[in-house]
């Protein structure tokens, strides 16, 4: 008859999957033992549920098919899960390698499962990058080309210069005056010739920036 059991011990070190462990009962104590070392004596809880098992014999054999490590402040502990049988069955070994490996397909497609997910992940922000650089060059070719209407309506007809101080002179001062800096060239503005962006109000740069590529931006 096979059984699954766990138990939780600490200082073990050497104790590895699929290896073979002994549990004999000496003297009211479950002694375990594993590749001839002695790993200890199982608590008290622990020595409750595993009473049962002997039957009147002295030893019972299993296999480790999972270890997992807890840790604590100052003591390493593992709690170990063993497939136990009452006679020596060479064939625990193969049944808990099937455990052990279904545990390691389950992982497996966990492992793939993260990281199709992380692909789909990075396309999305690839793809929502990309069309937010698509939207800022749109912005700013369309603010190149109402600037180059403007130039055009007020070109001065006695000089040549592409300066919008000497272009856009006011018919006077507005009251509120504004000096600036556009955020992407660093170009200086000057709301005394540089006109404003109709959607944001923010002083257009001749580089096509102005407050919406600046949303879009950050």
């Amino acid at each position: 008859m096979l059984q699954r059991m766990s138990f939780t011990i600490s200082g073990i070190y050497y104790l590895s999957v699929l290896a073979k462990i002994k549990l004999i009962y000496i003297d009211e104590e479950v002694r375990i033992l594993a590749s001839g070392l002695n790993l200890g004596t199982l608590t008290e809880s622990d020595k409750n549920q595993f009473l049962p098992l002997f039957n009147n014999v002295r030893m019972i054999e299993g296999v480790c098919h999972h270890i997992e490590h807890i840790k604590t402040y100052n003591i390493n502990t593992k709690t170990i899960h063993v497939i136990f049988s009452e006679a020596n069955h060479e064939h625990l070994k193969y049944i808990a390698a099937g455990m052990v490996q279904h545990r390691q397909q389950q992982e497996a497609e966990l492992k793939s499962q993260a990281e199709e997910k992380r692909i789909l992940e990075e396309s999305r922000l690839r793809r929502k990058q990309e069309e937010k650089e698509q939207r800022i060059k749109e912005i700013k070719e369309r603010n190149k080309n109402h600037l180059q209407m403007m130039l055009n309506n007020k070109r001065n007809p006695i000089g040549s210069s592409n300066n919008l101080l000497e272009i856009f002179l006011p018919k006077q001062v507005p009251q509120s005056h504004r000096l600036t800096h556009c955020f992407d060239c660093k170009r200086e503005l000057d709301s005394h010739h540089d006109i404003k962006c109709t959607s944001c109000r923010w002083l257009l740069c001749p580089c096509g920036a102005c407050g919406c590529t600046y949303n879009l931006m950050y």
